[in-house]
């Protein structure tokens, strides 16, 4: 299935206040997220819902929601951790049960808190050579090991 209006309209809460919207479009059998950006003002969109759906690819259409805070991509079939370069509000990242590959571009997610993961062998030896700036440390390079990496 691809997005449309209805969808859209249909998966949205703003709960009061049209500037906090909240959009889960989990279990609608999505193949794409393209064209989001047609159907959401990206400047309200704060929590992006998209768990247990068949999206291959983080696409780049995700950068153009500058003010997301939380995204769940649990239970897709994402390969790559890429297309992460324009969120720097994020704070909440979940990919548990996805077939990740290879993680690229989160070393602009200055404000990323939590990144939920289910498979811990996929991180062993990318600490060494990853760097983020978690929100506690901004001023200092950090690790990818010093995030809070819950493990589902």
């Amino acid at each position: 299935m691809y997005l449309n209006t209805t969808l859209v309209q249909n998966a949205s809460k703003d709960n009061g206040d049209p500037s906090n919207l909240t959009l889960d479009l989990s279990l609608k059998q999505l193949l794409s997220l393209k064209n989001l950006e047609k159907l959401v003002d990206s400047s309200s969109l704060r929590k992006l819902l998209v768990s247990t759906n068949y999206l291959k690819e983080i696409e780049s259409v995700i950068n153009q929601f500058s003010n997301l805070t939380e995204l769940d991509l649990s239970i897709n079939h994402i390969t790559r951790i890429e297309n992460l370069y324009n969120l720097p509000n994020l704070k909440y990242l979940n990919l548990s049960n996805n077939r990740i590959l290879k993680i690229e571009g989160l070393a602009n997610l200055h404000n990323l808190e939590i990144l939920v993961r289910n498979i811990l062998p996929l991180l062993t030896g990318i600490g060494s050579q990853y760097e983020l700036y978690p929100q506690n440390r901004k001023s200092q390079k950090s690790k990818l090991e010093d995030l809070n990496i819950v493990w589902e």
